[in-house]
């Protein structure tokens, strides 16, 4: 059963990282389709998922099978991208460990799946837009992220709001 989840549709559909060109750009891509993939699509799948490998993490034995997938291509291309950002400048500190980064990325969307899959979800008071944006501004500047590059970069949807 397990195995059958980790080979769910939901790891393709939201998997952009082999398309990415390592770079701030791809790093932005990344997770701009992580948080608007969970936010903007509360399929069944997506919500059994969202459940499962949350028990899965509870009880650590088996959770290695539900998101392996993840860990294989999504982490591999987020480090490259991470790496290569820093090299720009784009960061304002190289974290020491990237592999965690990629992981709590991993955490706050699989927390947001979890706020907005019940049938009557957590009520932000802001439309789906708002959320993903402001998840992602939250996600690109927790990594370390300046904010020129954002501006420049992060254009998919809208440019992180800052306020002055």
């Amino acid at each position: 059963m397990l195995q059958a989840c980790a080979e769910t549709p939901i790891w393709s559909k939201s998997d952009c990282s082999e398309a990415v060109k390592p770079s701030t750009g791809g790093l932005i891509v990344m997770i701009d389709s992580l948080i608007s993939r969970v936010v903007e699509h509360r399929a069944v799948y997506s919500v059994v998922l969202g459940r499962l490998a949350t028990r899965c993490l509870l009880d650590g034995d088996s959770a290695g099978t539900v998101i392996k997938p993840f860990t294989n291509k999504w982490m591999a291309s987020f480090e490259k991208c991470l790496k290569n950002s820093a090299a720009s400048g784009d960061l304002r500190e190289y974290p020491t460990t990237p592999h965690l980064c990629a992981w709590l990325l991993h955490y706050i969307a699989l927390g947001l799946l979890l706020h907005v899959s019940p049938k009557n979800p957590v009520a932000y008071k802001v439309p789906k837009h708002t959320l993903i944006r402001e998840t992602v501004c939250f996600a690109l500047r927790g990594i370390g992220l300046r904010e020129e590059p954002i501006k420049l970069h992060y254009n998919s949807r809208f440019i992180c709001e800052v306020e002055e």
